[in-house]
This record gives C-alpha cells, sequence and structure tokens, in this order.
C-alpha cells in the first residue's frame, strides 16, 4: 500500500516537473538563457583582467602625478599595458568559443571568428567605399604570444 501511494507520488511530481518545463520554456527565457551560458563562465576571467586594468591604471595616474618616476617604472607599466589589452584580447575570443559551444558550432572556428572581429588590424576609418584600403594598426594581441 504505501509503495503504491510513493510511486503516485512520484508520477505526479514528474507530472508537474514536465508541466513546469512547458511554461518556463518561453523564447524570451531561451534567450536569456543562451546568453546567461555564453557570459557566465566567463565571469572570473572579466574580473582578472579588471583588476589587472586597474592596477596598470593606478600606476599610470601616479605616473601623471609625479608620485613615481623613472625609468623602470615607465617599462613596468608598458609591460602591464601589454598585458592588460593582451588579457581583454583573449576574453574575445573564449567569448566566441562559448558562443559556439552554446549555439552548436565548431569552436575553434568561433574562437577564429571572434580574433578577427577584435582584431585591432582594420580601422573604420581606413575602410570606405571610395577607399577600401586595408590600414595597419598596431596589434597589440599579436604581441601577446610573443611575451610568454
Amino acid at each position: 500500500m504505501i509503495s503504491v501511494i510513493r510511486i503516485t507520488l512520484v508520477l505526479q511530481a514528474a507530472g508537474t516537473k514536465s508541466e513546469q518545463k512547458k511554461r518556463n520554456n518561453t523564447p524570451f527565457k531561451c534567450a536569456l538563457k543562451s546568453i546567461a551560458n555564453i557570459f557566465v563562465p566567463l565571469i572570473p576571467a572579466f574580473f582578472g583582467a579588471g583588476i589587472s586594468g586597474g592596477i596598470v591604471s593606478v600606476f599610470q595616474n601616479m605616473t601623471a602625478a609625479g608620485r613615481i618616476e623613472g625609468e623602470a617604472w615607465s617599462y613596468s607599466i608598458m609591460v602591464l599595458n601589454i598585458n592588460k589589452s593582451g588579457l581583454f584580447c583573449y576574453l574575445n575570443i573564449y567569448f566566441g568559443i562559448n558562443a559556439a559551444k552554446v549555439f552548436g558550432a565548431t569552436q575553434g572556428l568561433g574562437g577564429v571568428v571572434a580574433g578577427i572581429i577584435s582584431s585591432q588590424g582594420y580601422t573604420r576609418t581606413s575602410m570606405t567605399i571610395k577607399n577600401p584600403i586595408i590600414r595597419p594598426n598596431v596589434n597589440t594581441c599579436a604581441l601577446y604570444p610573443g611575451i610568454l
């Protein structure tokens, strides 16, 4: 008798769960879930890159205010700036990888497309209809792997 009651309760719970899933499966909630699945794994990386950028900004402000001086500080700030730029550049690539994973595409291709889109080698002012010339720009993303 007790096992029959348990079985009916389990079946009722399964039925209510499936009803809740159907009710919560709206297009807006699915879109929000896709966006969350792309960004949530990158939250620690955003924190790390932001802290790195904050440290660089503090040192740059201290140099501008004259509190720290010297060639060693300027080189250190330059290296930290390259590090910050590299971190933010690779965040874009990981964003592309996560987006490809969520939407069912090839992850490597997603990273490559995100890297091309975020490339600093192309500027908006250099490409117009009348002047379709690509002028190279300083690409700090290409410098970062060379440092490692």
